[in-house]
């Protein structure tokens, strides 16, 4: 019988990319995101669902700079193990921040929801009952140039962190009540009352 002699055999750590890859696959992310999200069509390699997901993944290392995540995918075998056909030179800045123009553009608030409903309904979270809470973020500086009207305004107001010198925003956030799972998130102005968010958080919590 003949044997089979392997010579030249090359390992790979791969730490826990594969359990990553699976709930990536789960939660259909890429897919939820190119369905919705429109691509430049000059674009072939790298969609904005694949880049959402290499950047969450940038994220779950510590790797919170676009420019490093080239570096991330070249020098781990993580983004090889979730995007096997991706070459780790398309994970630049400039086309991770194009994502993020177009997700923004398309709103984050609308894609949110779609990625939680689809969650919801893989994981069968219990939406019965939810908890609802906000915080305010204190800033240092003047923040006094909007974008746009619809911008939240970075004002003084009630801050929950007693820095009353300092300008801030509201954050409010409801989760569900069985495994605290985010199912609605929003930022508002400094001066929101937690009042004024809870309508909005509950028309938005409505199937």
């Amino acid at each position: 019988m003949s044997q089979t002699v392997v010579k030249n055999v090359q390992t790979k750590g791969v730490g826990f990319a594969p359990i990553l890859l699976h709930y990536f696959e789960k939660c259909e992310i890429a897919k939820i995101i190119d369905e919705n999200v429109p691509l430049d069509p000059r674009r072939k390699v790298l969609t904005h669902g694949q880049a959402s997901v290499a950047m969450i993944t940038g994220i779950m290392f510590q790797v919170l700079q676009l420019y490093r995540l080239c570096k991330f995918a070249n020098e781990t075998t993580v983004l090889d193990v979730i995007f096997p056909d991706i070459a780790s030179n398309e994970y630049f800045d400039d086309r991770l921040a194009d994502t993020l123009n177009a997700l923004f553009k398309y709103g984050i608030g609308n894609l949110e929801t779609l990625l939680t409903q689809s969650m919801i309904n893989v994981f069968g979270i219990e939406t019965d009952l939810c908890h609802n809470d906000t915080t305010s973020a204190s800033v240092y500086s003047q923040c006094n140039k909007n974008r746009t009207a619809d911008s939240i305004k970075i004002t003084f107001g009630y801050s929950k962190k007693h820095r009353q010198d300092l300008k801030q925003l509201v954050w409010s956030l409801s989760v569900s009540s069985d495994s605290a799972f985010p199912l609605f998130q929003k930022a508002y102005s400094g001066n929101t009352s937690d009042v004024d968010t809870y309508v909005e958080q509950w028309h938005n919590l409505i199937p």
